[in-house]
């Protein structure tokens, strides 16, 4: 039997994530659901990153005009439910734009997300400067030593943050500016792999949400990788 993978976008723009889907997957078939805002989704033509046509078989997809509403978390959800119904997702992607502020209903969003998942199922967050989520901080020019203490106290906000959301953080990583993600050869240590501080974990965590975009995109500077705990 051919594997479904079900995926939620979120501000999704072009949905180039489909492109990164169709090879992670190459024997599965993807049930793809974009959300955006209207005036994002027209920005461009075509709207859609076009599907190779031997791949659109594989695909089903659909692209909703709803612009989210983070700062009220019970609207939140019940806009996602009027998309999606009572459908599981084995992905959420969750990516620009955001609002340049944290939220202080964050833990909720995420609540409200990680209901969405399948046990085990993923949530992939790229971050432009600021996330909703959490109030990061830039990494400055600081040695390794100290950098990796950031990181690390910045992961701990991270995992009381999830604190009862059903979610735990399974890689986080970081750019060394504003510019974009780290060249391999001045990658910042991620130390968040339980039983870990290699740089081996950090660029695994590129690696697995690179795939889903095809590369690395240039203006996110962060990520956050979390799962759904499984009861």
């Amino acid at each position: 039997m051919t594997k479904l993978v079900r995926v939620l976008d979120l501000f999704c723009g072009r949905g180039k994530v489909r492109l990164g889907l169709l090879e992670t997957y190459p024997n599965a078939k993807i049930d793809y659901v974009g959300v955006d805002a209207g005036y994002v989704l027209n920005f461009k033509t075509p709207l859609k990153h076009e599907v190779p046509a031997d791949q659109k078989k594989r695909l089903t997809e659909s692209f909703h005009d709803l612009t989210l509403d983070l700062r009220n978390p019970r609207k939140f959800e019940e806009q996602l439910r009027g998309v999606v119904g009572g459908k599981l997702f084995d992905e959420i992607h969750a990516h620009l734009p955001f609002p340049a502020t944290e939220n202080p209903q964050a833990k909720k969003i995420l609540l409200a997300l990680s209901k969405m998942l399948v046990p085990g199922g993923r949530f992939y967050h790229l971050i432009d400067g600021v996330s909703p989520f959490l109030d990061f901080k830039p990494v400055k020019k600081q040695d390794v030593g100290e950098r990796s203490l950031q990181l690390q106290r910045e992961a701990t906000e991270i995992r009381r943050l999830l604190e009862n959301t059903g979610l735990e953080l399974v890689n986080y990583g970081k750019g060394d500016d504003a510019m974009g993600f780290p060249r391999r050869t001045g990658a910042t240590i991620n130390p968040f792999r339980r039983g870990s501080t290699t740089q081996t974990d950090v660029w695994a965590g590129f690696r697995e949400i690179a795939a889903r975009y095809s590369t690395m995109p240039e203006t996110a500077n962060h990520f956050l990788i979390l799962k759904k705990t499984i009861l």
